[in-house]
């Protein structure tokens, strides 16, 4: 569960230069940066390279080939390795702006986690480049 206290920090980042575009900051910690938009946005077109985006507050849709995935508030999107998208802001409003937390992956840290898991989990599961799913309160509360 997103917390207002949670929003109301991340808003906090954002002084009032931000305009109703999409706004980046860079955080302190590495890897992490905050996004920040009061109107939705046409599409997009980028590439991802590994990492978790909370959502905190709006929606996104993101495209990957014939893949399309929305993503809103309490929900991650999760990037496996580098991926050409199409990505826009679909829910934001200047009361309720689209906020989120993007978190860098470091490949590294991802093929040693395969290590440890092995191919027998992974044969079992589909394998996906992108995903979407619920973000678990103790994910969201270590935030």
């Amino acid at each position: 569960m997103i917390t207002n206290s949670l929003i109301a920090t991340v808003e906090s980042l954002f002084n009032t230069t931000y305009t109703s575009e999409l706004n980046t900051i860079e955080t302190d910690i590495t890897g992490l940066s905050v996004l920040r938009a009061e109107t939705p946005t046409s599409f997009q077109s980028v590439i991802y390279t590994p990492l978790i985006c909370l959502i905190l507050q709006g929606s996104k849709e993101t495209v990957a080939g014939e893949e399309s995935v929305s993503c809103a508030a309490g929900e991650s999107l999760i990037i496996g390795h580098d991926l050409p998208v199409n990505s826009r802001i679909i829910d934001a409003s200047p009361p309720e702006p689209y906020l989120a937390l993007v978190f860098m992956l470091d490949i590294a840290t991802i093929q040693s986690l395969y290590d440890e898991i092995g191919e027998t989990y992974l044969a079992a599961q589909a394998v996906q480049a992108l995903g979407v799913g619920s973000t678990e309160p103790e994910l969201v509360s270590a935030l």
